[in-house]
């Protein structure tokens, strides 16, 4: 009943303005062009953040600055331009262990989750065997698992059993500066 109350003074509130824009053409004018521009202000900010979050990456330093939803997507953008289609970000609270989710050369869905550890923290197997159910939750044919750091040995013993791919911080950077080149000398 509460809902119901306030759906029907948004939608009064919501009738009222649109007939007071109607009734004063100046004023409808001038809310228009703050709500265009209010618009485009924040589509160029955005855009000009992931630009920046783009193209600021060739270190290790690098990417230990981004925040993990920047990490997330400097992942996303390198899955990309690599061999993967369809990526998205699709990380959040309650992921469930998914940040990325796409498909592979062969149209196999896979899932990736990111680890953004700094490099003296080595990723363990609890993390791998959480993913592994991440991965069967998801309904996935392939996992990967990207990290900053490193992988410990029964983590990358545990991830061979079950295919799941690892990426190390020192795989990812390479990874970074190969899809950097191919974009250089494609546009160059």
């Amino acid at each position: 009943m509460v809902r119901l109350k306030g759906a029907l003074l948004v939608v009064g509130l919501l009738a009222a303005g649109i007939w007071y824009l109607t009734e004063n053409p100046p004023v409808a004018r001038a809310f228009a062009g703050v709500a265009a521009g209010g618009l485009l202000l924040f589509v160029w900010v955005r855009w000009r953040r992931s630009r920046s979050a783009r193209t600021r990456i060739g270190t290790l330093g690098d990417l230990l600055s981004l925040t993990p939803p920047e990490f997330e997507q400097a992942v996303a953008g390198v899955l990309a331009r690599s061999s993967y289609r369809k990526v998205r970000v699709v990380g959040r609270a309650a992921d469930l262990g998914v940040d990325i989710a796409c498909f592979d050369r062969k149209g196999r869905p896979v899932v990736v989750q990111c680890k953004r550890h700094a490099p003296g923290i080595a990723v363990g197997s609890g993390e791998v065997q959480r993913f592994l159910g991440s991965i069967m939750h998801a309904g996935a044919d392939r996992g990967i698992l990207v990290t900053t750091s490193r992988f410990s040995a029964p983590a990358i013993d545990l991830a061979e059993q079950h295919a799941i791919e690892l990426i190390d911080g020192e795989d990812l950077v390479e990874m970074v500066r190969r899809v950097s080149r191919q974009k250089h000398v494609a546009s160059g």
